[in-house]
Parts: structure tokens; C-alpha cells; sequence
């Protein structure tokens, strides 16, 4: 199975061993993802629906909610 790494352009250096996202197959895979702003400040800490988004719809991220899933919270 065919896989890349997905690496949002302009994003700070990972805070642990993992990377943000995996394509593989048309699926995009996360893994220990939380909403950082561009300086590693968590973002929306008390709203777990606006981080999934947050997460889901990152545009710098190639990522839609079209494009991802259909989900619900």
C-alpha cells in the first residue's frame, strides 16, 4: 500500500516521535494530533469539537472536511 507522510507546510518541529498525518489509500491517519497554533500553543483547550475541527479543516494541512470524512462529535 502506497503511504505518504503529511507535513503542513509552515508548521513547528513535532513534540514527540510522530508525524501529524499518513495517506495511505485515500485515507488520512492521525495520530496524537491536537490543535497547535504555528508557536506549539494548544488551542481551544476547553472545546474538544472546535480542536477537531481545528484539526480536520487546516487548510495548510490539505485537508477539508469533504476531503477527510463525514464525522460527528
Amino acid at each position: 500500500m502506497p503511504k505518504s507522510v503529511i507535513i503542513p507546510a509552515g508548521s513547528s518541529a513535532p513534540l514527540a516521535p510522530f508525524v501529524p498525518g499518513t495517506l495511505a489509500d485515500g485515507v488520512v491517519y492521525v495520530s496524537g494530533t491536537l490543535a497547535f497554533d504555528q508557536h506549539n500553543n494548544v488551542l481551544f483547550a476547553d472545546d474538544p469539537k472546535a480542536q477537531t475541527r481545528h484539526v480536520f479543516w487546516k487548510p495548510s494541512a490539505r485537508s477539508s472536511r469533504r476531503r477527510v470524512a463525514r464525522w460527528r462529535m
